[in-house]
């Protein structure tokens, strides 16, 4: 009995992200983001997830019916990290007292995230899913400066954001 137990409880290595991608709208998002980060745009099929899943195309299926719904839960998902950016920017500058934008506060942020959260959406070609990119960004700069974040704070994010990218994804250091 104890020695059938244990034989349930191992997992073959490599297994805990296709449990998680099994059990989880978020981990077949964060395979998506590996294939697209990887292989770009072209390879992101409904197929390439949920093998690399380790899931029926079914259960792929059932979470993004479409090709189109799973990019768009990317590009979801990029956004509202965007957006904790913006409201750790504005939390810094109310923080501090400082008019100023906190571009130390900002850097550090976007730096902690996973690079494949964003440049994962710069691969992709498809002029449909950029311009729904293009609209959600805007949205939500539209609704950052409704709720007060000024304007500057709003364009060093997005600057810093798309330099934090390119610097990591060409590996660019000083030393």
């Amino acid at each position: 009995m104890l020695e059938t137990q244990q034989r349930r409880t191992r997992r073959p290595e490599g297994s805990a992200t296709r449990d998680a991608a099994r059990n989880s709208r978020g981990g077949i998002l964060s395979v998506a983001e590996t294939i697209l980060a990887e292989s770009g745009g072209s390879a992101l099929t409904i197929d390439a997830v949920a093998k690399a899943a380790g899931l029926s195309k079914g259960g792929v299926l059932y979470h993004f019916p479409s090709k189109a719904s799973l990019i768009e839960a990317l590009i979801d998902r990029s956004i509202a990290a965007i957006d904790a950016v913006f409201l750790a920017a504005e939390k810094g500058r109310a923080t501090s007292g400082d008019t100023t934008t906190p571009y130390a506060v900002i850097r550090r942020h976007l730096e902690r995230q996973p690079i494949e959260l964003h440049s994962c959406l710069m691969s992709l070609t498809n002029a449909s899913a950029l311009e729904i990119y293009r609209r959600k960004l805007l949205e939500l700069a539209g609704q950052r400066l409704a709720a007060g974040i000024d304007r500057a704070s709003i364009d060093t994010v997005l600057i810093l954001l798309f330099g934090v990218l390119g610097k990591r994804l060409l590996r660019f250091e000083l030393r």
